[in-house]
């Protein structure tokens, strides 16, 4: 099965650079601008579905992506990014003044301490989502639409490298529980920016 990875594109907070986890923030005027050149360089992509997190950034990313694309969109909880529990909110700033400088870092395996969700938790939910489309779907190239954190930690399970900021997508190839990497774009060669 193809799938491509992408995030979804800027709110007001990320601009303010604020913690956004499961806190339900929509898009901004730029993300829906970036939302709307994201889906002008996927166009030759051959997507065939769109699988989306049901966060409203998520969720208005990928409804923007279809409308250009004229492909449908399936909404799942399960690719939600993951629940940052009590930082969710808290701008970076805040967060370095309360963690230190590497506060991210710290984290990688979850936030349980702060009441949110553990690294293996998030994992689980998206692997089960892939395990479903590439019995459903192993014909088709799939979109997934999520977030930053989740995004890196199935990356890191697949043995991937990924960086992807607002606008970048991933093609990867993924096969019985294993990927490789087929392109990475970034959304800057298309005038997208990269903003985090």
């Amino acid at each position: 099965m193809r799938i491509i990875l992408t995030r979804h594109c800027e709110t007001d907070w990320n601009a303010q650079r604020r913690t956004q986890g499961q806190t339900d923030i929509p898009l901004n005027e730029l993300g829906r601008t970036q939302a709307a050149r994201l889906a002008s360089g996927l166009s030759g992509q051959n997507v065939g579905l769109i699988v989306s997190s049901s966060l409203k950034r998520a969720a208005e990313t990928a409804e923007i992506v279809s409308s250009h694309l004229g492909v449908p969109v399936r909404l799942d909880s399960r690719w939600r990014e993951f629940h940052f529990g009590s930082i969710e909110g808290n701008t970076n700033d805040e967060n370095e003044n309360l963690f230190g400088k590497d506060w991210e870092e710290q984290f990688k395996d979850g936030f349980v301490s702060f009441g949110g969700e553990e690294a293996a938790d998030v994992l689980a939910r998206h692997l089960s989502v892939l395990s479903e489309l590439e019995t459903e779907h192993s014909a088709k190239t799939v979109l997934l639409v999520g977030h930053g954190a989740s995004t890196f930690t199935l990356a890191k399970h697949l043995g991937i490298t990924t960086g992807l900021k607002r606008g970048d997508y991933q093609v990867v190839d993924y096969q019985n529980g294993a990927a490789r990497e087929i392109e990475f774009v970034i959304g800057a060669e298309r005038g997208i920016g990269n903003i985090r």
